[in-house]
Order: C-alpha cells, then structure tokens, then sequence
C-alpha cells in the first residue's frame, strides 16, 4: 500500500483534491484526514514530480499518516454478501451506487429481488450515515430527469442534505435531478469559469437546466459572478432557492426562473431588465438533448462566450480530454463508428449537435469525457467559444 500524504490548508482542501483526482494520484485506498487546520491527502508514491506541476496552493508531504479507508477495511457490497447468495448470482450485485447526503439509490437485478433486505443491511454496512435506502425501478425520463424509487430500508422522506464543492446542496432524490457522479465535472467547469473572470468586471453565467444548482451556486459564491438558473420542474427550483439560502449567497447575484429554456433564451426583458443581453457563459447539461438549445442560445453570445454543451457519443478518443477540433471532422469519425441498424435517437444527438456547431460558427476549444452513458457510449463536454 503507498505511504505518502500531502498536507494543505484547510482553504485549499477542494482545490487540492480535485487537482489531485484529475491527475489520477489521490490513493483510493485510504482515507483522508483532518489535521487542525490543515487536510492530508493520502497520494500515490513516487507523484512527487507531478505533484509539483499540479498543484496550485502550499502543500508539504509527508509519510504515513492517512489511514486504510474504512470501505477498504469494511469490504465491499459483494465480499458482504458472498455468504447470503447463491453463488450464480453473485455477478448481479450492483458494483456501484449512487450516495446522495444520506441516502443511497442503487439497480437490483430482478434475480437479487429476495435478497433486499440482505442488500440494505450490507449497504448500511459499509456506509453507517444514511438513513434511507432506495432502488431505482427505472431510469431517468421526461423534462424533469427523475426516477421511479422503492424504498428498501428506513426512512422513505426522499430530501436530504448533500456536501459537494464546499457546498450544501437540499436535493429531492425523487422529484429533482442530482447526480453525485458528477461532482468532478461540477469543480471543473466551475473552475474553468471562474478562471475566465477577468477582475474588469461581473461575469454574466446561464444555467439553462440547473436543476438544484450544482453550478451555480458554487458559481454565485464568487463575487465576480452573477448568475441566472433556469428550470422547468418546478420542485428545482424551489429546493435552488433554499440552496442559495443555505450557502448565505447574496440573493442579488442569482436570478432563478421557472421556465423553458427556449423561453428564457427569447426573453431580454426579465428581471427588471438586469438580465444581460449577452452571457460570458451558458451552461446546458441537458445531453440527450442540449443540442436542440445551440441555435436558441447564439442570440446571447458575444465574441469570446464559452458554452458548455454536454451530449453523448460513442467513445471517439482516448483519454480524459481531448483539444478542439473541426466540428465536421468529429462528425465524421462519430458516423464511421455508428452501428448498422441502431434507431437510439442519442445516437444522434453528437452528430446533429456538431452540425449546428458548425453552422452557428462556434469553435470546439476542449473536449472532456465526463462519465459512462451506456457501453460503448459516454457522455462528453464540448467547450464551445462563440
């Protein structure tokens, strides 16, 4: 097992531990810890010449302080389980789950179906905090991106409390979308933004399908920042402004509309008229569909405007990140990868998405592969410039 840590202030904790996992050197093995003021990161031997190209704040290292993580030490959900289910099935555990505050949503194979009660237990197992339970009876659908939830152990009160970016974060598990998966991608268009700020002036940022604010209210921390969230569920959007409350943000920064975003897009009337006719940055994590939002949003660029549209592609290079490149060119090694007979529409959304990149003039300036879709298929951010 490796030894060395790097120990930060405190202040620097998240900046440090994001720039340690986008390098792949924070140890998965062993946990963290708290020093007074100072965190300690557990790091892989030998990073320290990386170490040193990465990280932008003071940090000293040192040997063997962080200790085995708890879930190393606990097991994981198949070791728990190796006892209570017939060998066949032992391949159907869910490897991976979603934690959301205190509350867990996982897949069950129909097969496990006897076996909830023996799945909750070894869960609460390896995670003691939560209070409730949930498998997910089906996937992601409609405007709002929520699923159908069963509760499998404790508490069915689906809201809960959720730590990410220095935030605390309200979310509904059953009537908003959140998904803890992308708490990297979060820190990195949020840095990425907040880099672009220039000190001349507020930077103007939309988020057209914010859900319970992931983006923007990390963003709306930054005084430089002002920013507009807008949703069309209802239950969003209710639990953002309680989120702005919640992180003692200044309400005068952040503009929260229920509405559809091709509505909010046609708009330059809102709030009074503080709304921009121009924004620095637009956000649309919508990937099944963010591409039919491009052409509503170049009325709302000026020169320099970085967009950051999500969508999902088959895997078309290797790697975490990718530089720009022609958009038609992309087009075409995605359409020489696509599958004979394949009627998915998210098959297509890359390739119609790149078309009206294209033909708005827009410029790709980074790819990211930001999480799994489905096999063979990711789900991606383009960094547009206008």
């Amino acid at each position: 097992m490796a030894s060395a840590c790097i120990k930060v202030n405190k202040r620097d904790a998240q900046d440090a531990k994001n720039a340690l996992i986008k390098a792949g050197l924070l140890d998965p093995d062993r946990d963290p810890m708290h020093d007074g003021d100072s965190v300690l990161f557990p790091v892989q031997d030998g990073a320290d010449a990386t170490l040193k190209k990465i990280m932008r704040c003071p940090f000293n290292t040192i040997d063997g302080a962080c200790p085995a993580s708890q879930k190393k030490r606990r097991g994981n959900l198949a070791d728990l389980l190796a006892r209570e289910l017939p060998g066949e099935l032992a391949q159907c555990v869910p490897r991976a789950f979603n934690i959301i505050g205190t509350i867990a949503i996982l897949d069950i194979d129909d097969q496990l179906a006897p076996f909830k009660e023996a799945i909750a237990r070894a869960i609460r197992e390896i995670h003691p905090h939560l209070t409730s339970v949930f498998s997910k009876q089906s996937e992601r659908a409609g405007d709002f991106r929520t699923s159908r939830l069963d509760l499998l152990w404790g508490s069915d009160d689906p809201v809960t409390r959720h730590v990410e970016s220095g935030c605390r974060f309200l979310v509904d598990v059953r009537e908003a979308f959140f998904d803890p998966r992308l708490v990297h991608e979060h820190a990195r268009a949020i840095e990425s933004i907040r880099a672009a700020c220039d000190g001349t002036g507020t930077s103007n940022v939309a988020d057209l399908f914010c859900g319970v604010g992931p983006f923007i209210v990390p963003l709306a921390k930054d005084p430089r920042i002002s920013a507009w969230a807008v949703d069309l569920n209802p239950r969003a959007i209710e639990l953002l402004g309680e989120n702005i409350k919640e992180n003692h943000i200044d309400v005068t920064r952040v503009h929260s509309h229920l509405m559809d975003a091709r509505t909010f897009l046609e708009r330059f009337d809102l709030d009074g008229g503080a709304c921009p006719r121009e924004f620095d940055a637009i956000i649309l994590n919508l990937p099944r569909s963010a591409h039919e939002y491009l052409g509503a949003c170049k009325p709302r660029t000026k020169v320099g405007t970085t967009l950051f549209w999500y969508t999902i592609a088959r895997e078309f290079f290797e790697g975490k990140e990718a530089p720009g490149d022609d958009p038609a060119a992309i087009q075409e090694r995605l359409r020489g990868l696509s599958v004979h007979g394949d009627a998915n529409p998210v098959s297509e959304a890359c390739v119609k998405g790149l078309g009206a990149v294209k033909a708005l003039g827009f410029s790709i300036a980074r790819i990211t592969r930001v999480k799994p879709f489905s096999p063979y298929r990711y789900t991606y951010c383009f960094e547009l410039v206008a």
